[in-house]
């Protein structure tokens, strides 16, 4: 098991890609990439409002991310 570290704050949001290859997860306000050995694969994305939950692509390409003010990343 893997354990990745993100911030201070709680994981309030995880999508997996169906393959298991990487990961996405999000806290209030900011979301991290990341492969499956716990690596981050891009710089911590900060996000406008909370996020208020993740979408994984069903082919595992994109992930998006909605945001409580209607906005979507």
């Amino acid at each position: 098991m893997t354990t990745i570290k993100t911030s201070v704050e709680a994981v309030k949001h995880l999508a997996i890609a169906p393959d298991g290859t990487w990961m996405a997860t999000a806290g209030s306000d900011r979301m991290d990439l990341w492969d499956a050995q716990g690596r981050r694969l891009a710089p911590t994305l900060e996000t406008p409002s909370f996020v208020g939950g993740l979408a994984m692509a069903p082919d595992g390409e994109w992930v998006a991310a909605v945001h409580w003010d209607g906005g979507i990343a």
